[in-house]
């Protein structure tokens, strides 16, 4: 598929790359003045704490055109993005801006996507729709948080905000396309000409949500089509969604477990609670979930995210537990999932309850029944169905 950039030929874009040696693992390295700030900007990474400290100028973040500091790495696909965040001081403007960024290019009037904390306490995910068009804002009910994630699943932006530690509840979402190759990072804006001001990031954590290429013998998909193993014999999963116009889709594995879903008792660090079934069922973020649960509980097969994490299905290794919202999806493809399992011999999706990666509080987790579709918190420790899936892209 051929990628359009889209910039303003009138735009002069002044770049201020910050030429560090701070290690392998850095995962933001570049920096740059986006559209025509008066002041430039600069970025120091400490690595011993892991903490980037951004002065930026800018008068806005705003309209049809922004005027900030960013650092930034380019990007595709899929990603989880998280920062504890603060000024360096209260002075200045009470508009300026700190946050968490996806952004079409680094053009002054690019379609974005970002996080941001206001100087009087604030909290927005702001949004430019399209190249050149007008800043709009969904504002939160949370403020003077210090702690943000920016998150991406397909069109899907998703921004967490808290206080105190790594925020739980989507406070903010929309679904913008952006292009294959984009730029995520961290931004600072003065909101006013002269001047810089200087925000903090520390326990910054960027995790990529890799889909896998298909070896390519399958290269030509359908949902309903057996995925091999590289020795073109050995079945390893059934696609139950592919968009052939992007090459994306996702499988499930043609093995089972019947097993609990394991933190009883004990909150999963880092995982959305949801209340209703109606937030569960829009949860689309099994991967991240998986890693989450699997990072607290360790790497052992005896517990539903973790006997996903450690399957090797086909010499696939990026299985992980579906969350509610993708656990139905899967359920909406049962009958064509179910005549491809019956061909290679494997086990059919059961008409029983299937455990999701999605959590309700910490004594009880979400499972859907593969029966009538009723979706319901239960006790942890009860074995349910485990079905593991991994998303992956055509060559």
């Amino acid at each position: 598929m051929n990628l359009l950039f889209l910039y303003n030929k009138f735009l002069v874009l002044i770049f201020s790359t910050m030429f560090l040696s701070p290690g392998e693992n850095l995962p933001f390295k570049n920096s740059s003045d986006i559209g025509d700030a008066k002041m430039k900007g600069s970025m120091v990474y400490d690595q011993s704490t892991n903490t980037y400290t951004l002065a930026g100028g800018g008068e806005n973040m705003w309209a049809n055109a922004d005027e900030f500091f960013m650092t930034w790495r380019e990007e595709t696909g899929d990603f989880s993005f998280s920062s504890a965040l603060a000024f360096e001081t209260k002075d200045g403007n009470t508009h300026k801006k700190m946050g968490l960024m996806i952004r079409e290019s680094l053009a002054a009037d690019a379609k974005y996507v970002d996080v941001v904390i206001h100087n009087d306490g604030l909290v927005s995910l702001q949004y430019r729709a399209e190249t050149g068009g007008i800043t709009k804002e969904i504002t939160t009910t949370t403020r003077f948080t210090d702690h943000v994630v920016l998150a991406r699943s397909g069109k899907k932006i998703i921004i967490k905000t808290g206080i105190g530690g790594y925020p739980q509840q989507i406070t903010g979402e929309i679904e913008i396309d952006f292009p294959g190759k984009f730029y995520v990072g961290m931004v600072v804006c003065a909101h006013e000409a002269g001047v810089t001001r200087k925000a903090i990031f520390s326990d910054v954590v960027y995790q990529k949500i890799e889909a896998a290429a298909l070896p390519a013998q399958t290269a030509k998909v359908q949902e309903g089509s057996v995925i091999f193993a590289s020795d073109g014999k050995t079945p390893a999963g059934i696609v139950y969604q592919f968009d052939a116009s992007t090459g994306k889709g996702y499988m499930v594995s043609v093995v089972e477990a019947q097993l609990p879903w394991g933190c009883m008792g004990v909150d999963a660090a880092k995982i959305q609670n949801h209340i209703n079934s109606k937030l569960a069922e829009q949860e689309l973020s099994g991967a991240v979930n998986t890693s989450f649960i699997v990072e607290q509980l360790g790497s052992k097969a005896d517990y539903a995210a973790g006997w996903c994490a450690e399957l090797s299905a086909g010499g696939f290794t990026d299985w992980y537990l579906p969350s509610c919202g993708e656990l139905n999806a899967l359920l909406a493809k049962k009958n064509v999932v179910n005549t491809a399992l019956q061909s290679v011999g494997a086990p059919r999706l059961t008409n029983n309850w299937h455990w999701s990666s999605s959590e309700g509080n910490p004594s009880l987790a979400w499972n859907i029944n593969f029966s009538g579709g009723d979706i319901y918190p239960i006790d942890k420790s009860n074995k349910r169905q485990v079905r593991a899936i991994r998303a992956f892209s055509v060559k």
